[in-house]
């Protein structure tokens, strides 16, 4: 396998004096594709897993920057990858 997509925090990216709420311009989220960047607030990223039927289920990888909560949250954290799975 190769790598064809990365995605990284970028502290720099923060723009002074923003209260990093709802009107929230900040772009810290970096998306490398093929060697093309992108700031961004927002990655996501689809995938398929198979479950032990055959079915494929959709999985969902997602860093959004401000969605930290609990000890992430109080520890500093800006931004939180989440792997989010149907039931």
């Amino acid at each position: 396998m190769k790598v064809v997509k990365t995605m990284h925090y970028c502290k720099s990216n923060l723009k002074t004096g923003c209260d990093h709420k709802e009107n929230c311009k900040c772009k810290p989220i970096i998306v490398n594709n093929m060697g093309k960047e992108k700031p961004t607030k927002k990655f996501v990223m689809d995938l398929w897993e198979k479950d032990e039927f055959g079915v494929f289920q959709p999985v969902r990888i997602q860093c959004i920057f401000g969605n930290t909560r609990g000890k992430a949250k109080t520890s500093g954290a800006k931004a939180m990858l989440e792997v989010l799975k149907h039931d």
